[in-house]
């Protein structure tokens, strides 16, 4: 019963972000696993439990089994600390995150794209921009990627460019509110005037 009620306890929390019907690029993300992560522990507890009684039996017989069973377990405390020691500085901030995800996940199209808006509000246009195109050939009809480089090439002063990837952003979705924000607006007109 209690392996039974660890694995409803790691099912049910992530159920709704599977969205099974359109599973998007990022369903096993992190900030998904904490709750089934406790499900997982009561699992792990109970076949330890299961092992520290089998042990328990066979030191009756060999003290050796129990010094096995100590070290072994050690050492799977410290690789655990290991690898958590070593992903804290992930967690750092935003940009550090998105980074090491675009590591992990170089062929999905989010991350660059979430990368790159980072970049932009960091004033980090050049590096922004590299997200971006990646983004976009990644997936060409991401509007929100062609808008962004639209912005990008706006703050660069390169108008042209701006109004082709705004156009193109429009062409994908007529209704994407921030293509029509007053900044891409005020481009277009200085586009015309030219």
């Amino acid at each position: 019963p209690l392996v039974a009620f660890g694995l409803l306890v790691v099912l049910l929390p992530i159920l709704p972000v599977m969205n099974l019907s359109g599973i998007n690029e990022s369903v096993f993300a992190e900030r998904y696993l904490y709750l089934p992560s406790v499900g997982f522990a009561w699992i792990v507890a109970w076949i330890a439990g299961w092992i520290w009684a089998w042990v328990e039996r066979e030191a009756e017989k060999e003290a050796a089994w129990r010094k096995a069973a100590l070290a072994t377990a050690a050492a799977v405390l410290a690789i655990f600390i290991y690898m958590t020691m070593t992903r804290i500085p992930v967690w750092k901030d935003d940009t550090h995150l998105y980074q090491a995800t675009v590591r992990q996940a170089p062929n999905a199209a989010s991350p660059h794209k979430y990368l790159a808006v980072l970049y932009l509000n960091t004033g980090r246009n050049h590096e922004a921009q590299e997200q971006l195109l990646e983004c976009i050939r990644l997936a060409p009809n991401e509007q929100a990627g062609h808008n962004n480089l639209g912005v990008s090439f706006l703050r660069e002063h390169k108008f042209a460019e701006a109004m082709a990837e705004f156009q193109r952003a429009l062409a994908l979705k007529p209704s994407f509110a921030p293509t029509y924000r007053s900044e891409e607006r005020r481009v277009g007109k200085e586009c015309r005037s030219r």
